[in-house]
């Protein structure tokens, strides 16, 4: 049986405040960037009083609860990160260079071979 992903309240509150920030930083929020965040906070069930928890977050806080979680967690928000990303058409610099930082400081990099390594395991 499948098991969804489920993520801690304070994990959507990190989550949320990343990606506020992943929208912001080329300096314009495209319509389609305010979609994908509204998909993210239906799937996640981030409600509104987390979604604002997010936005007053402190970076530092945001990055060590996200570098806490379990590997699959990792992977499951680093695709969120590209989708962000690539929500809008376009890929502004600025936006690779957070994601570098975010990938770098959550530990993503370690989460992406453990996912690979247990893939390569199976198709064995």
């Amino acid at each position: 049986m499948l098991k969804i992903m489920e993520f801690t309240q304070i994990e959507r509150i990190a989550i949320a405040h990343v990606l506020i920030n992943l929208m912001n930083v080329d300096g314009v929020v495209d319509i389609r960037e305010t979609l994908y965040m509204n998909q993210i906070r239906n799937a996640l069930n981030i409600s509104e009083a987390e979604f604002q928890a997010g936005k007053e977050q402190n970076a530092l806080v945001a990055l060590l609860t996200l570098r806490s979680m379990n590997n699959e967690k990792k992977y499951a928000f680093g695709v969120m990160l590209k989708e962000m990303i690539d929500a809008d058409g376009k890929v502004d610099r600025r936006e690779l260079r957070y994601f570098n930082v975010v990938f770098e400081a959550v530990g993503m990099k370690e989460a992406v071979e453990d996912i690979n390594s247990k893939v390569n395991d199976i198709i064995k």
